[in-house]
């Protein structure tokens, strides 16, 4: 090449180099020239002289070496964690949360009574019942204990104890608003067994925790005894060739809206006279050696069956059933139900003379 040949190749280096180079083309393969200027033929560095910014295009600055951070759009570009102020959000709700996906809160629905479940719906809470507290007056009266009977051919049988009396006064109860609350009133029954070498117990009654026992049965004869042992009226004993015994008097309550008594002990059999009276409170009376007078205790009073005397003894000395009351100021509850209802002045009043369900209803 001539002097002349190359002093014209550099002028046209120079003029591309001018043209193009300094306009920031990164690589543009010179025309005319030998070779061609590519990535592959750049050689970088960490000068940022190039680098793009808001004004020009350019090169991207150095990684970080932080999969945390990204490359953003300010007038100098750098890599920054991305902060919630970059969001950008709408009504678009693509995005929310499920219950296959994590992802955004649900828009908030501007109600203070609402709060999310766990299907991301805006919903009420259930609201719990306000409670209600009343006190009632409960008398519990257990079932009374069998007459005894008579061991052929010439003994007598004793009276059944009368069933346990139980009054309470004051005893608290619950429910609530629009929530009715039930209680179970279990009613005692007498003791009935057929003729047996054992007569039977009364059942216990029942209200909530408050029990009344039943009562014991009378012995049959030869002994004879009165049923006794347990916290009711003794019954009375039965006598062959003499008086017999009254069965103890029961329990007065008013709750049932007068003076009751209640649980007497029944009366033992006379194999010589008429037997001997039940004590108040619907004890039996106890029967002679004609199966005559002879009476079983009153239901509804929870009194001692009377004894037996004959051969091989006669029925009708079954232990009477007990009962429930329930009573309470009828301005302090709502409607309750159970039992027998009945008034006494400003008071309501539930008898059961069996089992049943008292449902305490708020005011």
């Amino acid at each position: 090449m001539t002097l002349e040949e190359l002093q014209l190749e550099v002028k046209k280096i120079y003029e591309l180099i001018r043209r193009h180079v300094h306009d920031g083309i990164e690589t543009e393969e010179l025309t005319g020239l030998s070779s061609t200027v590519s990535d592959v033929t750049i050689t970088t560095s960490d000068i940022t002289t190039n680098n793009v910014s808001s004004a020009k295009h350019g090169f991207a600055p150095k990684s970080p070496g932080d999969a945390t951070k990204f490359l953003n759009g300010d007038n100098t570009p750098d890599y920054k964690q991305v902060k919630d102020s970059d969001l950008s959000i709408s009504d678009v709700t693509t995005n929310n949360a499920s219950t296959s996906n994590h992802g955004f809160l649900k828009k908030l629905p501007n109600d203070s009574t609402l709060f999310m479940d766990g299907t991301g719906s805006w919903t009420a809470p259930p609201t719990s019942p306000t409670l209600f507290e009343g006190v009632v007056d409960v008398l519990v009266v257990g079932g009374g204990g069998q007459g005894g009977y008579s061991n052929p051919p010439t003994t007598w049988g004793g009276g059944g104890e009368g069933g346990e009396v139980v009054e309470t006064i004051g005893f608290d109860v619950i429910s609530h608003i629009g929530v009715d609350q039930a209680y179970t009133v279990t009613v005692g029954t007498g003791g009935n067994a057929i003729w047996s070498a054992t007569p039977e117990d009364g059942d216990s009654s029942s209200f909530h925790s408050i029990t009344a026992q039943g009562g014991h049965h009378g012995q049959n004869g030869p002994s004879g005894a009165g049923g006794t042992g347990g916290p009711g009226a003794d019954g009375g004993a039965g006598n062959d060739s003499g008086a017999a015994t009254a069965g103890n008097n029961g329990t007065a309550s008013s709750l049932s809206g007068a003076s009751v008594t209640y649980g007497g002990g029944g009366g033992g059999g006379s194999g010589t006279g008429t037997g001997a009276a039940g004590g108040t409170g619907g004890g039996g009376h106890g029967g002679d050696n004609a199966g005559n007078f002879i009476t079983s205790g009153t239901d509804g009073l929870g009194g001692g069956g009377g004894g037996t005397v004959g051969n091989p003894g006669v029925g009708n000395n079954d232990g009477g059933n007990g009962v429930v009351i329930v009573r309470y100021v009828t301005a302090n509850f709502g409607p309750c139900t159970g039992g027998t209802i009945t008034t006494d002045g400003s008071d309501t009043i539930h008898t059961f003379t069996s089992s049943g369900t008292f449902t305490v209803v708020a005011k």
